[in-house]
């Protein structure tokens, strides 16, 4: 992989403080803020308040892998979950959901990265 763009690494979360060196262009990319490298896009979930399992609706479960990030808007806020387990359609995040939801749209964060 040459930089956290690179179209085969979809819906693979990167980390703050992570580097990478491009061999054709012989620059290095360095991540400034955790996320996927790429879009990903019509993941909705139901959940639970105070659980912190998560059914998939919609979405390729497929293209999440564990630390991905994620968040939910909500009239009381954005609230960010980790992935900590993946079984079948359920994902487990790192903390419960504050509030029930029903069929609602998740976002995955791109992450930020300066090449040098």
């Amino acid at each position: 992989m040459n930089d956290p763009s690179d179209s085969n690494m979809v819906g693979f979360n990167f980390n703050t403080g992570e580097k990478f060196y491009n061999f054709n262009t012989h620059k290095t990319s360095v991540i400034k803020e955790s996320g996927v490298g790429s879009a990903l896009s019509g993941y909705t979930v139901d959940a639970v308040a105070g659980s912190r399992m998560f059914t998939i609706n919609t979405g390729d479960m497929n293209k999440l892998s564990l630390g991905t990030i994620f968040y939910i808007n909500t009239a009381g806020g954005t609230v960010r979950f980790k992935i900590a387990a993946k079984t079948g359609n359920v994902i487990t995040a790192n903390i419960p959901s504050h509030i029930t939801i029903n069929n609602a749209d998740i976002t995955f964060p791109i992450c930020t990265y300066d090449i040098y």
